[in-house]
């Protein structure tokens, strides 16, 4: 059964939205942490650029081939059990990266890192299952500010962590988080869909697969423009912090520094960013993150010193945080409720396969022309994916004014 939606003057202190914000709260603190110091830690452990590139995309791959059945399968049974299960995965994969000695030992932690994304349609189709259809934007984005919150101090905390005492320092940490984020998930958290029949017959599981690259009705310049901008991001950001490291030197504090900056950005800007798709559209909103992005691009190919990359991270910030919120508002408007985490797994496995080769065409182009070889092909993809975006005509979903 659909939970009761809380109005929008509540809509931050109510329910699944309260539970999801603290769970993000606690989760992302190991994200961010490792966000900084994930890179250097693959590197220190005899990796080049290339071999970084490559294990990003066996994750990538992971993630995507993974969430379309996982979606369907939620759909099935309920949305809570995926959202642990990826918990689960998550603390294993950390644990091994604690016992890694070179950057061989870190495939087994990859491939249950990039299977841990089987929890992302049950979350998002949750969240948007637990609020009116006018307020989604709104949700999405009171649900990532307190994760943005925790950029500041996590990614300080993990270069510092780092620096003074290890890499694997920082898994520790962040096994503890995870874990106490799964209790919180565990004991408080809310069902919002009706399992029904619980039974999975092999017919269904067959046609699911088979059209789990089809992308929805009316929604194929949406997959497009979506998949083209992950391609283009994950050339450049899935291998950022590697680059800045080999190039310039910076340190891990340096780059936890970075990310401080990086985060506060997007706490400042997320939940204004949801409103404003919310009020002038979500098509208006990435219009204007995708200008921003490409400013931030051009901003990259002029600098050359730390003060001018962290500066350049408050603009990352403003430019990414409208973006989820507005996307994922977007195409839970454009489908209907009984195959919404269906459409969610589809939408996030067509991307993920077209943009799981990016990180390691990123690093071949950073071995081939240097820092700037990603950057410039990042630059000229977004320009073509906001084109895109600017066409888009997308169908909406009549929904009862409760959801």
């Amino acid at each position: 059964m659909q939970e009761h939606k809380p109005s929008r003057a509540h809509l931050a202190l109510t329910g699944n939205i309260r539970i999801l914000a603290l769970e993000s709260f606690l989760s992302q603190i190991s994200a961010k942490m490792l966000g900084v110091v994930w890179q250097p830690f693959v590197l220190s452990l005899g990796a080049s650029m290339a071999v970084l590139g490559g294990l990003e995309s066996i994750r990538s791959l992971i993630s995507a081939l993974i969430q379309p059945i996982l979606g369907w399968a939620a759909d099935k049974v309920g949305r809570k059990p995926f959202i642990v299960l990826g918990s689960f995965l998550t603390v294993i994969a950390f644990s091994l990266c604690v016992i890694a000695s070179t950057w061989h030992f870190l495939i087994p932690a990859i491939l249950l890192l990039g299977a841990s994304a089987l929890s992302g349609p049950a979350r998002q189709s949750l969240l948007a299952e637990s609020v009116a259809p006018g307020e989604r934007a709104t949700a999405y984005s009171v649900v990532s500010f307190p994760a943005a919150l925790t950029g500041f101090f996590a990614p300080l905390a993990g270069g510092f962590l780092a620096t003074h005492y290890g890499f694997k320092s920082v898994f520790y940490l962040s096994i503890l988080t995870i874990a106490a984020s799964s209790a919180l998930i565990i004991l408080f958290l809310k069902e919002t869909f009706d399992k029904g029949n619980l039974s999975i017959a092999g017919e269904d599981v067959k046609g699911a697969l088979k059209g789990f690259l089809k992308p929805e009705s009316g929604l194929e310049r949406f997959y497009a423009a979506m998949a083209l901008n992950a391609f283009s991001v994950g050339m450049l950001v899935s291998i950022l912090y590697g680059m800045l490291t080999k190039t310039f030197g910076f340190t891990p504090y340096q780059l936890g520094v970075m990310g401080t900056l990086f985060w506060m950005a997007i706490a400042v800007s997320q939940i204004p960013a949801g409103k404003l798709a919310d009020r002038y559209g979500r098509k208006t909103i990435l219009v204007v993150s995708g200008v921003l992005f490409i400013v931030l691009c051009f901003g990259w190919l002029l600098s050359r010193s730390f003060e001018a990359f962290a500066l350049l991270h408050i603009l990352a910030g403003v430019s990414v945080a409208p973006w989820g919120p507005a996307a994922s508002a977007l195409l839970a408007d454009s489908v209907p409720l009984e195959s919404r985490a269906e459409a969610m797994g589809k939408f996030a496995c067509f991307t993920g396969l077209i943009a799981s080769p990016a990180p390691y065409v990123g690093g071949i182009l950073y071995e081939l022309f240097g820092f700037y070889g990603p950057v410039v092909a990042t630059l000229l993809l977004k320009v073509l994916t906001l084109l895109i975006i600017i066409q888009l005509n997308l169908p909406q979903v009549s929904e009862p004014a409760g959801g």
